[in-house]
C-alpha cells in the first residue's frame, strides 16, 4: 500500500515511509492542541482500491521559556522608612497564552551588599531609606522562574525621587570673635546652614544666646550675616565667651527647620585705668 495525507493542516503533516510525520516545526500547544488529519492508502490491485481515514492529531504541551519581564512603577521617595513598593513585575511566557498554567517565583539577582531592594511575591520593596543625593537610581535585575524551573533574567532601573531634605549643620564662616566694646552692628560673621539639597535657600534667625539672652546677637535672614544688637555692652571681664542658638528653615516643600548653636568669643582689649577714691 501507499499512503499519503490528503488533508494535512496546511502542510503540516506528511506521509513517508507509511509513516504520518510532522513536517516542521511550527506545532503550538497554545496556538492548536489538536489537528484533523486525513490519510489516503491505495493498493497495488488492479484497478487499485483505495480507503479514507480521518485522524485526530494530539499536540502534547512542554514547558516553554518566558520570554519577558514587565515592570510597573519603578519610582520611590526618598527619606522613607523600608518596605516603600518600588515597582510590581509580571512575565510574558508562551504556556499562559490561553490560560494561566504557570506561576512565577521573582528574585533579585545584585549581589552588592548595599543594595536596598528585595522582592516580596511580585513586589519590589525597599530595605531602608534611600537617598537621592547619593544615588538617584539603581540598577535591578530580576529573576522569573516558571513552575518549571524555566527562568529568564532581565535589569530594570529604579529611580528614586528627590523630597526635601531637612538641613545637617549650621557652620560660622569667619573667625568666631569680635572684641570687646564692639558697638552694635559690628559683624561678628556669617552662619550658613550645611543641606543635602543643592540650590535651597534658607531664611535664619537668632534663637537664643547665653548668656545675657537673645539680644546681644541679630541676624540678617536673608544673607546670614551675624552682628552685634544695638545697645549692647560686651565686656570680656564679665562675660568671656557666648553661645548663639540659631534656626535656619529651607525653602523647599514642606519648609523644614534646622537648630544648631555657634560659639562667639570676646577678644580682651587694654582698657583705661580708672581712678577709685581711698577713704
Amino acid at each position: 500500500h501507499s499512503c499519503s495525507a490528503i488533508d494535512n493542516a496546511d502542510g503540516r503533516f506528511v506521509v513517508e515511509d507509511n509513516a504520518l510525520q510532522v513536517a516542521d516545526s511550527s506545532l503550538n500547544y497554545e496556538v492548536n492542541a489538536t489537528w484533523p488529519v486525513t490519510v489516503r492508502c491505495v493498493d497495488s490491485g488492479i484497478p487499485p482500491l483505495y480507503r479514507d481515514q480521518a485522524f485526530v492529531v494530539v499536540v502534547v504541551d512542554e514547558n516553554e521559556n518566558p520570554t519577558g519581564i514587565r515592570m510597573r512603577g519603578g519610582l520611590v521617595t526618598e527619606n522613607l522608612p523600608a518596605g516603600q513598593i518600588a515597582a510590581t513585575f509580571a512575565t510574558d511566557d508562551p504556556d499562559n497564552e490561553i490560560e494561566n498554567r504557570q506561576s512565577f517565583i521573582y528574585s533579585v539577582e545584585n549581589s552588592s551588599p548595599d543594595f536596598p531592594f528585595e522582592i516580596v511575591g511580585d513586589e519590589l520593596r525597599t530595605t531602608r531609606s534611600l537617598d537621592f543625593e547619593a544615588n538617584p537610581s539603581w540598577k535591578v535585575i530580576v529573576r522569573s522562574t516558571d513552575s518549571g524551573g524555566l527562568y529568564i533574567t532581565e535589569t530594570f532601573q529604579v529611580s528614586v525621587l528627590d523630597a526635601n531634605d531637612r538641613a545637617m549643620q549650621i557652620v560660622l564662616i569667619g573667625s568666631g570673635s569680635i572684641p570687646e566694646n564692639s558697638v552694635g552692628g559690628a559683624y561678628v560673621g556669617s552662619v550658613f546652614a550645611v543641606d543635602e539639597d543643592f540650590g535651597d535657600e534658607h531664611s535664619y534667625s537668632v534663637a537664643g544666646v547665653y548668656p545675657d539672652g537673645a539680644g546681644v546677637f541679630v541676624v540678617n535672614a536673608t544673607t546670614g550675616v551675624l552682628s552685634v544688637a544695638d545697645g549692647v555692652d560686651l565686656d570680656f571681664e564679665r562675660v568671656r565667651q557666648y553661645a548663639v542658638t540659631v534656626v535656619a528653615v529651607d525653602s523647599g516643600t514642606p519648609p523644614l527647620s534646622y537648630t544648631g548653636n555657634v560659639t562667639i568669643n570676646i577678644i580682651d582689649l587694654n582698657e583705661k585705668p580708672t581712678a577709685r577714691s581711698e577713704e
